[in-house]
């Protein structure tokens, strides 16, 4: 199993006796396993990210070290990076999307199925983009210079095409269970994040130069 250093936001009081917001056994049971927000409603965000976190260290071994639910601070403001996955000599910064919908076309611009058509939606490709350079510059001001990958996973099965997707060379887009495979086929030299003084500290000490 991968070293877990941090999980995501926490997942409901299966004890709470809170009347659910909807209605019925199916609302009342998903309360039971999903993360709810604090007025009630199924945090299907949240929900994704925990799909993804057990997974990561569940069928990834102990050569990969994953710190879920990473603060840091942009330009605009802070923000939350999903999941660091650190292998060897390289960060995955996965931005995690429990959509079962998503396109992207020639000219980088993604889209929604919803309402029985494409809709504009902001890329998460440039959202993630923005926390690996910012991620990129605190460490460089550490003298270190790890490569940072951009990735993006969506947690669920269903309608995607990136067949002629634009994506930066950084970039690469996965399902969770191919993100899992793809991870698993690497070269053992590959998958092992190895610390060194003065370039590589141990993921646990990146934590604290990014906070």
């Amino acid at each position: 199993m991968a070293k877990v250093l941090r999980w995501p936001g926490k997942l409901p009081d299966t004890n709470n006796t809170t009347k659910p917001k909807k209605k019925g056994l199916v609302g009342w049971l998903a309360r039971l396993v999903l993360p709810s927000s604090p007025n009630g409603e199924i945090d299907k965000g949240l929900a994704g990210e925990w799909k993804v976190a057990t997974a990561l260290e569940r069928y990834l071994d102990d050569r990969w070290t994953v710190a879920n639910n990473v603060k840091i601070s942009l330009a605009t403001g802070k923000a939350q990076i999903d999941h660091l996955l650190f292998g060897f000599q390289v960060i995955y910064c996965i931005e995690t999307k429990n959509w079962n919908t998503a396109a992207c076309n020639e000219r980088g611009e993604w889209f929604r199925f919803q309402g029985r058509m494409w809709l504009p939606q902001e890329s998460p490709v440039g959202q993630n983009q923005r926390k690996v350079e910012q991620l990129s510059n605190l460490l460089g001001k550490q003298g270190i210079t790890i490569p940072i990958q951009n990735v993006i996973v969506f947690a669920n099965p269903g309608k995607f095409d990136f067949a002629n997707a634009s994506l930066p060379p950084n970039t690469r887009i996965f399902g969770l269970p191919g993100f899992i495979e793809y991870l698993n086929q690497l070269p053992p030299h590959e998958t092992t994040y190895t610390h060194r003084a003065g370039q590589s500290p141990d993921p646990a000490n990146i934590l604290t130069l990014i906070r």
